[in-house]
């Protein structure tokens, strides 16, 4: 009875999301997943274009409710396959002179300066060059920009709706959750797949280890072997 209860709530009360927290609404999702992912599993399997999801789901409220509960477990996934090369935007989105804004406002607002501890604490430096890399992402992604970006989700989406191999085609509701978030999450550097989008295209200028400068080649080093870069690299598989 409670379990309905609850599921009523969620269903049919707006301010229910915001009223039991995020650990508990992490729950519930948890709870519906493999009855929501296989929903949306089968949903795909019914249409023909991609861009005929986002009409399949709008239309009926079920399938929509299973997607909303989701759609953070399929960022997270999409997420982990970018990281881990399963699917990939090529050419990169961003390019090499958008990803070293970011590196050019750390040595300007930190390193240049003497007293600074970024100079000197590596979790500090990771925190404020985080603060750039957020700071450049805002500053470099226009509403133009974003809509770009859909566009290329959109052509990915296609791509993998038609691909012979299923695992790509197991990644349809993956691009559609990538869309929305995309249209739904205004500020950039809070959106979870540019920010993703931004680091993938870093990671590509940052292997170039030598055309670094001596500095950066230094702050690399020493976050390779930090604790911290090591758990992230198993996260995310790299």
């Amino acid at each position: 009875m409670y379990e309905d209860s609850f599921d009523r709530a969620m269903e049919e009360t707006p301010e229910a999301r915001d009223i039991v927290g995020d650990d508990l609404y992490e729950l519930w999702c948890a709870k519906h997943s493999e009855k929501d992912l296989a929903a949306i599993a089968a949903a795909t399997e019914q249409i023909s274009a991609f861009e005929e999801l986002s009409d399949h789901l709008e239309t009926n409220p079920a399938l929509a409710q299973a997607w909303r509960r989701q759609e953070s477990y399929l960022i997270d996934d999409l997420q982990m396959r970018l990281a881990q090369g399963g699917l990939s935007l090529s050419p990169g989105f961003f390019t090499a002179d958008e990803v070293t804004l970011s590196m050019r406002k750390m040595e300007q607002q930190y390193w240049n300066k003497p007293w600074s501890l970024s100079r000197y604490v590596m979790l500090l430096a990771i925190a404020n060059f985080v603060h750039c890399i957020r700071e450049t992402v805002d500053e470099i992604v226009s509403p133009q920009r974003i809509a770009e970006m859909i566009e290329r989700w959109q052509f990915l989406g296609q791509h993998c709706m038609e691909a012979e191999d299923k695992r790509l085609r197991s990644l349809v509701p993956h691009v559609q959750a990538a869309i929305h978030q995309l249209q739904s999450e205004k500020m950039p550097s809070r959106n979870r797949v540019i920010t993703t989008i931004y680091l993938l295209d870093c990671l590509d200028v940052w292997r170039d280890t030598d055309a670094l400068s001596p500095r950066w080649q230094q702050f690399f080093k020493r976050l390779q072997r930090s604790r911290l870069w090591r758990k992230v690299s198993e996260d995310v598989g790299l």
